[in-house]
């Protein structure tokens, strides 16, 4: 059995990533963790996942501060794709992810003021991430926890439950929550959120979204995504 745990852009990939190898630290076994839903697929039923999900309008809503600020190669670099750090030759495999062709992503992002800026993330790059997550068919399989990135919440249950989830035994998982306290954003001090580049709320605030969405945002959403991605996603009923 292997255990695997999936994330992707702006859904709580770095949070994810970290606690994998925290559980490593501890336990001394591997927890392989991967980015990007598109190209993730659960083929071994004895195999066990952990994904995380997030809220799109705060995937779109995070994105775009993020992106404005950023230093990863494909938002400044012409003719990098979103994924050729993943796979060699994305440019061709996957057109869709040269958002640089016709000019630097970052920076015309910054030219815009932020109701026209959020529109511009969801057409892009949020676009491909949103279509991804709801494109996984896989959420319903057995062997797939799925959790929300707002389930962090209540950080040491929700790392109880992928403890569990895991198959570690009793006596590891108070150590495994332990660790992985280091990891929770409401523990973490107001120095250590604000270098932290990833955390664009840096207030913690719930559902941020609603600060900035203005009623042209939810129509442009409803023109760009199935009108059930939310329920799909958990978020709607």
């Amino acid at each position: 059995m292997y255990r695997f745990t999936l994330a992707d852009h702006k859904t709580g990939h770095k949070l994810l990533g970290s606690i994998a190898e925290t559980i490593f630290q501890v336990t001394g076994i591997a927890i392989k963790h991967l980015i990007y839903f598109r190209f993730a697929d659960v083929v071994d039923n004895e195999d066990r996942w952990v994904v995380i999900v997030r809220h799109p309008f705060e995937i779109i809503t995070s994105g775009y501060h993020y992106h404005k600020i950023c230093d990863e190669p494909w938002f400044f670099e012409p003719g990098t794709n979103l994924y050729d750090g993943l796979i060699k030759g994305a440019h061709r495999m996957y057109p869709e992810g040269n958002l640089c062709e016709k000019g630097i992503y970052q920076e015309i992002l910054k030219t815009f003021p932020p109701s026209s800026g959020l529109e511009y993330e969801m057409r892009n790059v949020a676009r491909l991430t949103i279509c991804s997550l709801y494109n996984w068919p896989y959420y319903n399989n057995p062997n797939v926890l799925t959790l929300k990135f707002e389930d962090f919440k209540e950080f040491d249950v929700t790392i109880e439950k992928i403890a569990r989830f895991f198959l570690f035994n009793d006596e590891s998982i108070p150590k495994i929550v332990y660790a992985c306290s280091q990891h929770d954003l409401h523990r973490q001090s107001k120095d250590l959120i604000n270098q932290n580049e990833h955390i664009t709320n840096k207030e913690l605030i719930p559902y941020v979204y609603k600060k900035l969405w203005e009623p042209h945002h939810y129509n442009v959403f409803k023109e760009l995504f199935p009108e059930d991605t939310l329920k799909k996603l958990g978020y709607e009923k």
